[in-house]
């Protein structure tokens, strides 16, 4: 029991104002206390609500519900409608639960995929995506920095989505987030995975082994490198499933590790051409090679160079094929050569396929002469003595025997060739504009004939007379009302005697115009 300073312990306790204070001297003890008591208050029509507010987890301020200051009516299912963000962020987690438990993931790695969606929503990166995109991509970050064995194809599958899609909502979150620790897929994590659908039976464990060691072996001959894991999973299974003396066919594991059979088939094709594929199973079992194969791209294209080695050796290479390899091997602006077939100035020759001896003191020295002649300096002595550096010698017969010109210029066969080639690709164009040539070579030249100008209502001239004007008006604009009698208009001014009774100008003067009125209705109160 509090006490006050002047030693009396009567403290009176006021639960609505939340204060303490003593009896004896009047002191407030405590003021605008908190209280873990819950009051309610009994609104008009007999409700109960819990008097306070309620501030949930991820809201950014209290919300009150119910009533004024209440938070909710009791035994109220629903209270005040929450925010949007915090609506947002609830369905999102929600989500993610739901997914994350349909793909048996842990309730840790569910939690932390729903870190993340907090941070894409802090970035507006929801803004326009669907939902379920961006939940399958927070869970698939978790998996993939957790190196757990789900796929984004499996995510793609569950929900009915477009793969290229979702993988594209996953790399847009990486860069949003700035995700920089996500580690590259292993093929070793999905061999289990994928073994166990196989019914290996028994021998499971040994087929694992030998895939995770194939796995291993085409890692190091560059082969696992810019390949999707699921394709070397699959060649790796498959050689595995052979060496233990089980026939499983292309068509179940691609089946099983959903890729087509082009991928499975280039995959063992690029296997074939490594050193240990000519090993027996004992020996891969037990032995492991030192030695590295070279990366598949580079062996294609020293293999494609060899066969045009080949054929040039027999002859079978065209000019224009010899020019095309030729301006490859062209040396770039900082002096490399472009072809990978040059060591230096003369350290290959490509046409005769013999190493050439070069002085090191002669190349250095021509180094040092091309140097000096790049210099400022040198440049402003040759100006001097009148010496044009870019002026060259017109004889140009030493071009006669040089093979790259010749590489460059056809041959009679050859321009043939071309010319039936550009006559089969544009044959449509041709007999289009031949038709059009056609046509107007038989068509006769002929003038337009120029349209006359038609005289405007004014150029007669100023008008003689207020008749004569208005007539000319009318003229001008024919259809002003169809309630006008535009002949009595034409009779306003008539001053011919032999005129009718009631036309012309003595009828206007005396007002009696009822029945040939201008308007054809007569005035009123004027009559005979």
């Amino acid at each position: 029991m509090p006490t006050c300073r002047c030693g009396s312990s009567a403290v009176e306790t006021d639960n609505a104002l939340g204060h303490l204070v003593c009896q004896s001297c009047g002191e407030v003890l405590e003021q605008n206390a908190i209280v873990s008591e819950v009051t309610f208050t009994e609104g008009g029509g007999g409700q109960a609500s819990a008097d306070g507010f309620f501030i949930s987890k991820n809201s950014a301020r209290a919300s009150s519900k119910g009533g004024p200051g209440g938070i909710g009516r009791l035994g109220a299912a629903n209270g005040a409608v929450p925010e949007s963000r915090e609506q947002t962020i609830a369905n999102g987690h929600r989500r993610i639960a739901q997914i994350g438990h349909q793909m048996r993931m842990s309730g840790r790695q569910i939690e932390q995929a729903q870190r993340y969606f907090n941070l894409a929503i802090v970035q507006n990166f929801t803004k326009g995506r669907k939902s379920n995109s961006v939940a399958a991509a927070c869970l698939y970050i978790i998996c993939r920095i957790e190196k757990t064995s789900h796929m984004l194809i499996d995510f793609s599958e569950h929900l009915r989505m477009n793969l290229y899609s979702l993988g594209t909502t996953f790399v847009r979150l990486v860069h949003t987030l700035n995700i920089k620790d996500i580690p590259l897929v292993d093929p070793m994590l999905y061999i289990v995975r994928f073994a166990s659908r196989l019914e290996f039976e028994d021998k499971a464990p040994n087929v694992i082994k030998d895939a995770t060691k194939l796995v291993s072996r085409l890692d190091r001959d560059w082969i696992v490198r810019g390949r999707k894991p699921a394709g070397i999973c699959a060649a790796c299974l498959y050689i595995a499933a052979r060496m233990n003396g089980f026939t499983r066919s292309v068509t179940e594991i691609v089946e099983i590790v959903k890729i087509c059979e082009s991928t499975l088939r280039h995959r063992l094709a690029e296997f074939k051409q490594t050193p240990s594929s000519a090993l027996s199973v004992d020996d891969f079992q037990n032995l492991m090679l030192e030695s590295s194969q070279d990366p598949p791209s580079f062996l294609r294209k020293k293999r494609n160079l060899e066969e045009e080695d080949k054929a040039i050796g027999e002859g079978g290479l065209t000019a224009v094929q010899l020019a095309a390899r030729a301006a490859e091997s062209k040396p770039s602006e900082d002096g490399d050569i472009k072809g990978k077939r040059f060591a230096g100035r003369g350290g290959y020759n490509e046409f005769d396929g013999e190493e050439v001896d070069v002085d090191p003191e002669a190349e250095a020295a021509a180094d040092a002469m091309q140097e000096a002649l790049k210099t400022e300096e040198f440049r402003e002595i040759a100006k001097i003595a009148g010496i044009n550096m870019y002026a060259y010698d017109e004889d140009l017969s030493f071009l006669d025997d040089d093979l790259e010109v010749n590489g460059c210029l056809l041959t009679e066969e050859e321009v043939d060739i071309k010319k039936l080639f550009w006559e089969a690709e544009n044959k449509d164009w041709e007999r289009a504009k031949l038709a059009t040539d056609a046509a107007n070579a038989n068509k006769p030249l002929s003038k337009k004939p120029r349209k006359k100008r038609e005289p405007s209502s004014g150029g007669s001239g100023p008008a003689g007379s207020a008749h004569e004007a208005g007539l000319n008006f009318i003229a001008s604009k024919p259809s002003l009302s169809k309630k006008i009698n535009y002949d009595m208009i034409d009779s306003l001014f008539n001053e011919d005697p032999s005129a009718p009774d009631g036309v012309g100008y003595d009828s206007v003067k005396t007002g009696n115009y009822a029945a040939g009125s201008v308007t054809g209705f007569g005035l009123v109160g004027y009559g005979n």
